[in-house]
């Protein structure tokens, strides 16, 4: 069956509801938290590391932590707007 055939299956494309909304906010929210908490695993690091590799891990960790900070403002974003309703 091709794709195509599926179609008048009866089944119709719904709009997303509220509830959705809230559940992709929370969802990107704790996806936030663990890519930073990646960026905690480059900070702490073993102390026998070469200053070079010591300095690139902290660059990688707080490239990660600037990731999370944007991942969890656009989940807040979605949050507010969602249970504002609009």
């Amino acid at each position: 069956m091709s794709t195509a055939d599926n179609h008048n299956s009866g089944e119709v494309l719904r709009p997303h509801t509220k509830k959705d909304f809230i559940r992709a906010g929370w969802v990107i929210a704790f996806a936030s938290l663990m890519i930073a908490g990646i960026g905690v695993r480059f900070f702490v690091e073993k102390e026998t590391i070469g200053d070079a590799i010591l300095s690139q891990n902290q660059n990688a960790a707080i490239m990660f932590w600037i990731i999370g900070v944007i991942f969890l403002g656009v989940a807040i974003r979605i949050l507010v707007k969602a249970y504002r309703g609009e």
